[in-house]
């Protein structure tokens, strides 16, 4: 059984109803250069900030995403220049590697009634441009990106814009990472991970 079948039966052995997806290296495989995204925030960073992502940037053991997080809180000038160059950064290289079973695996949650949404680190030109392409975006009820929160995953703000009425006993979050998973763990969401990139992207 593969990962995506295992996963579908899963939804259906245990009454799952909304369904969070990741997007990079979870339905698709975003193809860029990510040492030159640290460049292109550096350089519209104050000397001491840039100084102090690029030191970050460059050592091994923690996420770009708490790096991130990290410089969001201690740097007033971060966020907006992290958005920023990475919306440049992903519009100049946007290229990605469709998960083909995950991506006809939506298409039958939909079908089947399922609730979907998106959560994304991503910037929102790049997820909806990746999952229109992918032939699926219809199918998401909701899509939150990096644009939309202040904190990436593995913070759960996120959750705010996602969140109603439903029990989280009902929600499963899909994902590759030990953000997504983070993610998941703070709010109190089961976690299924995905692991057709890994080899690829490691």
């Amino acid at each position: 059984m593969t990962e995506v079948e295992q996963l579908l039966s899963t939804i259906e052995k245990k009454g799952y109803t909304h369904i969070i997806f990741d997007l990079d290296a979870t339905l698709t495989l975003l193809n860029l250069p990510w040492d030159k995204w640290i460049e292109l925030v550096a350089k519209r960073l104050p000397a001491e900030a840039a100084d102090s992502f690029r030191k970050v940037a460059n050592e091994p053991g923690s996420t770009w995403s708490q790096r991130s997080n990290d410089h969001v809180e201690r740097y007033d000038s971060f966020l907006e220049a992290l958005v920023e160059a990475s919306e440049e950064f992903e519009s100049t290289y946007f290229a990605h590697t469709p998960y083909d079973e995950l991506v006809q695996g939506v298409h039958a949650l939909a079908e089947q009634g399922k609730t979907l949404y998106a959560w994304s680190a991503n910037t929102r030109p790049t997820v909806e441009h990746a999952l229109l392409e992918l032939g699926i975006r219809h199918h998401f009820s909701k899509v939150i990106t990096r644009n939309d929160v202040r904190f990436a995953k593995p913070h759960p703000e996120g959750w705010s814009l996602l969140g109603g009425g439903t029990p989280r006993a009902q929600y499963l979050f899909v994902g590759d990472s030990s953000n997504d998973e983070g993610a998941a763990e703070a709010l109190g969401l089961d976690y299924y991970e995905i692991t057709f990139f890994h080899n690829t992207r490691h």
